[in-house]
């Protein structure tokens, strides 16, 4: 992932706000990609599916989505 410095020297802005925006979209969609990467399942709860039987209800893992894009990487 390249820099901020880096990104407005590579790019032709017109103005602030597109080379905020375009930085900004850059970060999202690598956010993203790492998200579902990274993304895990994880038990939640359970049900009864016959008497004394029991399966898991599954959830994905907000902490494995929440941080799988550190803000460490946007510089």
């Amino acid at each position: 992932m390249i820099t901020a410095l880096e990104f407005f020297q590579k790019g032709e802005f017109t103005t602030i706000p597109q080379l905020m925006i375009e930085f900004a979209q850059m970060h999202v969609q690598e956010a993203l990609k790492k998200a579902d990467e990274k993304a895990t399942v994880t038990p939640i709860d359970h049900e009864e599916i016959s008497e004394g039987s029991w399966r898991p209800i599954w959830g994905v893992d907000s902490d494995s989505i929440l941080n799988a894009y550190p803000l460490t990487n946007i510089k």
